[in-house]
């Protein structure tokens, strides 16, 4: 996505290869962190001089930012600043959700500004840098910030509706730890809070052990019927439109059709999964 961003301008610098790869470079960092967290929750640590632990996931992912630092001091004037914000603005938003697991959960719009910040940083970090490799105006940076940050947003709602929407064999352990620390996706929020049986039934189910066999696949009928799965998926529909409004402030491109076509086939993805997920169960 750097270089493409970067390229929506007509040029590219030599630069753009290595600031491509001081993202990777964060978002492996950003895993091996994650890991830490899952792997507590799967099983207790174990304490024995012979054996790491967690210690080593942390170790690499300390280590891949440094050297990601490193590569974008050495590549481009103020790309460490532009990196240094998108992972505050990112980590910021991660504890607001975190914050959210033990107090009142956050409301679909308040849900929508964490995305923005959290997922959406990420994604608007390599628009950022390629607009600063290309020597963009402030408004065409702006508006490729702008484009990546929605997009980001829409990617981690469409997997909320994904990852929500399965049953049983979609849940992935992720989604299911998230779930039992509290912390729920938009079809979630969105059918609690209803105040008739559906959202009473919702919050008796999410009351219950997340790994109870059929509790999962409850929880997907509910959010199915009312209607919560198809609403969340249009807020991210919503968002690409946003991202697509911005991308069109920039002159015209291949590079620009890319990034079109990259936010469109979410669209159409998600949309054909809706529809066939509707239809299954229509059959049953």
């Amino acid at each position: 996505m750097t270089t493409s961003a970067g390229r929506s301008a007509g040029s590219m610098k030599p630069h753009a290869p290595a600031l491509a790869a001081v993202v990777e470079l964060g978002y492996l960092a950003m895993l091996a962190h994650l890991s830490v967290a899952a792997d507590a929750k799967r099983r207790p640590p174990l304490a024995t001089s012979a054996n790491w632990g967690n210690m080593f996931s942390v170790i690499i992912g300390d280590f891949l930012l440094a050297h990601g630092y490193d590569i974008a001091a050495r590549s481009a004037e103020g790309a460490t600043r532009v990196i240094a914000h998108s992972l505050a603005s990112a980590c910021e938003s991660r504890v607001r959700e975190m914050r959210s697991a033990t107090g009142a959960a956050p409301t679909p719009p308040q849900y929508e500004e964490i995305a923005l910040g959290k997922t959406g940083a990420l994604f608007e970090l390599p628009c950022l840098l390629g607009a600063r490799l290309a020597g963009m105006t402030v408004a065409e940076t702006d508006a490729l910030g702008a484009y990546g940050r929605h997009f980001g947003a829409a990617v981690q709602i469409a997997e909320d509706v994904t990852s929500l929407g399965g049953g049983d064999r979609e849940f992935s352990l992720s989604t299911a730890t998230d779930v039992e620390d509290g912390l729920y996706g938009l079809p979630l929020l969105l059918a609690l809070q209803r105040l008739d049986d559906d959202g009473a039934r919702l919050r008796a189910l999410l009351a219950r052990p997340w790994r109870q066999p059929g509790v999962r696949r409850q929880v997907s009928l509910v959010l199915e019927r009312t209607g919560a799965l198809d609403a969340a998926f249009l807020t991210a529909r919503a968002h690409v439109d946003r991202a697509l409004a911005f991308l069109e402030r920039l002159p015209a491109s291949t590079a620009r059709e890319a990034l079109r076509a990259t936010a469109d086939r979410l669209v159409v993805r998600g949309g054909r999964r809706r529809s066939l997920e509707s239809a299954l169960r229509r059959a049953r």
